[in-house]
């Protein structure tokens, strides 16, 4: 990842951040939404992902008890995570 620059004059600064941070905005892992207090019971678990678009990927933020946890299917409204047990999670869904 970049470095920030240290620049001596304001519009210099301007320039050169929005660069650096349009890099980082871009990114889709960046649009995403963190659903939280998820209940996953043993076996297939549709949840909507509220992103009102194809989801690109997931990630376990926070979860209270040992499952594997895995995606058995996805689309444009929801995701399908297949979970080994019973567990609380919280998921940043992009």
């Amino acid at each position: 990842m970049q470095q920030l620059p240290i620049l001596h004059s304001f519009s210099a600064l301007c320039s050169q951040w929005k660069a650096i941070l349009d890099q980082l905005l871009v990114k889709p892992i960046v649009d995403g939404n963190l659903l939280t207090g998820i209940i996953l019971q043993s076996g297939n678990n549709t949840i909507n992902h509220k992103l009102g678009r194809q989801i690109q990927g997931w990630i376990i933020c926070d979860i209270n008890a040992a499952a594997t946890i895995y995606r058995s299917a996805w689309s444009t409204e929801i995701i399908v995570l297949n979970s080994s047990a019973k567990v609380t999670v919280n998921l940043w869904v992009f």
